[in-house]
């Protein structure tokens, strides 16, 4: 087998390995306390549009479902790209992303013209650094998940 060959399946088993690590990390670090959502009232709308999303994600709005799931998996992704090293798409890809935590959450590749749409507008590279309560508070909820990996 050729050696960018072999580079490449190294690269994808680490990060399959690296992703089942956190997961199994999370699962134990996940505490009550931080299920910041578990008192609010949830509404849920059969149908989202990118131009929904992107008002979600900019603002600070009600707990809206999907539109939250998806906004936490883009910056989730975001996130796990910038302190893990491992890639976007790959992450928001994964159906294990959210830890099937969310009944909610639709992967990019079952919806990419939404994900795709949003995140052209809001700019890949620019999202995290919106100043909204919804990117700050999933951040938020991101370093008490990762808090440990982080230090």
């Amino acid at each position: 087998m050729p050696i960018p060959l072999l580079k490449l399946l190294l690269k994808l088993l680490m990060n399959k390995l690296q992703i089942k690590l956190l997961k199994c990390q999370i699962q134990y670090n996940i505490k009550l306390e931080h299920l910041t959502d578990i008192n609010k009232d949830i509404v849920y709308r059969k149908k989202t549009t990118h131009n929904e999303l992107i008002d979600y994600i900019q603002s600070n709005p009600e707990l809206i479902q999907p539109l939250k799931s998806y906004a936490v998996a883009i910056i989730y992704s975001l996130l796990i790209e910038k302190y893990f090293n491992i890639s976007f798409y790959d992450s928001i890809n994964n159906d294990m992303l959210l830890f099937n935590n969310d009944k909610f959450f639709t992967p990019y590749y079952k919806n990419k013209k939404l994900y795709k749409k949003t995140i052209d507008y809001l700019g890949k590279k620019s999202i995290l650094s919106l100043q909204s309560n919804t990117v700050k508070s999933i951040s938020e909820y991101f370093f008490k998940e990762f808090n440990s990996f982080l230090k």
